[in-house]
């Protein structure tokens, strides 16, 4: 679900954009600005949401999304907060007619679903990723009875597929880790192979030094089958008291 929020900053100033993923949106501020923001309402919308408020605080703007914090702005961030967009004029939604839009939504929708490894789609699918409910649905089943797609569900389409593409790339360089630490194990284990390996072939070499002319796996066997014959006589001896 996209969702236009107003977040404050500790310079004074007010943002008003929208998202479909709050917490991600939060932490790039964050980061861009290096303050602390404060979340001071959210409320369902998209970017015509978005662009009205920007509208009626025209003359508080500072630059960009963010205005000048002030009764006019809080008292409409409680208005929408509350209420909704009930009572204020929005653009007419825009769509797109032309065959390349159509066919570029069709193939968004095909990168998120294969990014997100779904192959039927139900159609509230995508909601969790800001799209329309039923959107990838119908772009799945049903694209050659579309003849338009709106403005705000083809630029929903195209931050819901980098958004699942970021997630599938994250999830390919776990898996790059995990395999790259499996080898770092795999290669321990050799080495410490290796160096067993030639602790034992050196210790043959002794023994072989030590006794002339007796075989090392013949002694080596014999005295396995000594032990394993003294373990069993033992044992019976154990069960026979």
């Amino acid at each position: 679900m996209s969702v236009v929020y107003f977040i404050s900053d500790t310079s004074g100033l007010v943002k008003i954009g929208h998202t479909s993923d709050l917490k991600k949106r939060l932490c790039q501020i964050t980061s861009g600005n290096g303050g602390v923001v404060v979340v001071l309402g959210t409320v369902e919308g998209g970017p015509r949401h978005e662009r009205a408020l920007h509208g009626l605080l025209a003359d508080h703007r500072v630059k960009g999304e963010w205005f000048r914090d002030g009764p006019d702005l809080r008292r409409l961030l409680d208005r929408v907060v509350a209420r909704g967009f009930e009572g204020i004029e929005l653009e007419p939604e825009k769509t797109l007619s032309e065959e390349p839009a159509l066919i570029e939504a069709v193939e968004l929708a095909s990168i998120i679903l294969n990014a997100s490894g779904i192959k039927s789609p139900s159609r509230e699918f995508g909601e969790s990723l800001g799209l329309r409910s039923g959107l990838l649905w119908e772009l799945k089943y049903r694209f050659t009875r579309i003849k338009d797609v709106s403005v705000s569900d083809y630029l929903s389409l195209i931050e819901a597929a980098k958004t699942a593409t970021d997630e599938r790339v994250n999830d390919l360089l776990k898996m790059q880790a995990y395999a790259r630490r499996l080898k770092r194990q795999w290669d321990k284990a050799e080495r410490d192979f290796a160096r067993s390996e030639r602790r034992f072939e050196k210790f043959q070499e002794l023994w072989e030094a030590a006794h002339p002319g007796q075989d090392f796996w013949e002694s080596l066997w014999a005295r396995n089958a000594q032990e394993s014959a003294a373990l069993v006589a033992e044992t019976n001896a154990g069960e026979l008291k």
